[in-house]
């Protein structure tokens, strides 16, 4: 027979939790959970919250705003630690969240009429050279592959090559959900209060940084409205608001499937058995991320294995650096060449 504490004591020491928390909240000034250190960059992510429970007993769902905070320590800045909280709280008040955090100021905002700022934008190439040359060694390391009969140990996808060249995680990251707001996160007014709330507490966890918080596509647009509305508070030079990875990724996928959309790619992947004729035209819209993603990547190998083909064939030294001046000479030949 298992031994336990009393589900009392589990919800009495949860209740003093949560005291605690919110006196250190106050003692602040700001909602900075005590797990976040400062002096450590500090990236902020919001998103909406659904849950419809499906169980027959339950009797509640919940739909929501969730804002949560990040932080990638290493080992050269690693940030500064700060106190825990302590249990039992010092006071005997009920716990409640500051009004600054939980109130959510209305705000009046038209989205159907924006003024966009001016901008200049310098082409940054500086980031992108180590990537490519990145994508040239997973190339270089899968084709051997092809031709061989695969092991456990062998890593031909793209994700799993990847993943076996990343350095150990020294530290681990630092993360926290800040409380849950009931407000529906498609709003104007909580997306504005949502970017002050991220904006002091990474004020406060790491002075003078410039807040960065991630949404996805639909909470980006109401975010970047809300910039060009008040540029003096929460404008492009003050706050960065980004596409989340997931986003960016599906939006490049999309792009890149106009422009082989009628270019011979779907019919090929069907002669050749990879999909189906509806399956292979979802991967134009990415409509399924991971079946898009291992489309482009099997096309890839497969050009670069046919071009290797006729390239070893060719006179000449048989390195990277002739193979790269073989494929631009075959270019100027024919143009055909670079599909």
């Amino acid at each position: 027979m298992g031994i336990c504490i009393s589900y009392d004591r589990v919800m009495e020491i949860e209740d003093w939790i949560a005291t605690s928390s919110c006196e250190l909240f106050r003692e602040d000034g700001v909602v900075a959970p005590a797990c976040l250190r400062k002096e450590l960059f500090t990236v902020g992510a919001l998103d909406n919250l659904d849950h419809n429970p499906s169980s027959t007993t339950s009797q509640s769902s919940f739909h929501g705003t969730g804002i949560s905070l990040f932080q990638l320590p290493t080992k050269t800045e690693a940030g500064v630690n700060r106190l825990p909280i302590t249990i039992p709280p010092s006071g005997n008040a009920k716990h409640s969240l500051p009004d600054s955090y939980a109130f959510v100021p209305a705000v009046a905002l038209k989205t159907t009429a924006v003024a966009v700022p001016e901008c200049s934008v310098s082409e940054v190439t500086s980031c992108l050279d180590e990537a490519i040359a990145q994508e040239r060694r997973w190339i270089e390391d899968a084709l051997p592959h092809l031709e061989t009969e695969l092991t456990c140990g062998d890593a031909i996808a793209w994700a799993a090559y990847h993943a076996s060249i990343q350095p150990p995680v020294e530290d681990p990251p630092a993360l926290h959900a800040l409380p849950l707001f009931y407000e529906k996160s498609a709003t104007p007014a909580m997306i504005k209060h949502s970017m002050d709330v991220l904006r002091q507490a990474v004020e406060f966890l790491n002075p003078g940084q410039i807040p960065v918080t991630t949404f996805d596509q639909p909470l980006f647009a109401l975010a970047k409205c809300i910039q060009w509305k008040w540029p003096d508070t929460h404008g492009e030079k003050g706050h960065v608001v980004m596409l989340g990875g997931l986003h960016t990724e599906m939006a490049l996928w999309n792009t890149l499937g106009d422009v082989l959309d009628g270019s011979g790619w779907i019919t090929a992947l069907t002669e050749a058995g990879v999909a189906s004729p509806g399956t292979a035209n979802s991967y134009l819209k990415a409509a399924h991320l991971t079946r898009t993603r291992h489309a482009h990547q099997t096309t890839l190998l497969t050009l670069h294995n046919l071009q290797k083909e006729p390239f070893l064939l060719s006179e000449g030294s048989k390195d990277f650096v002739c193979f790269n001046a073989w494929k631009n000479d075959m270019q100027k030949k024919s143009h055909t060449f670079m599909y």
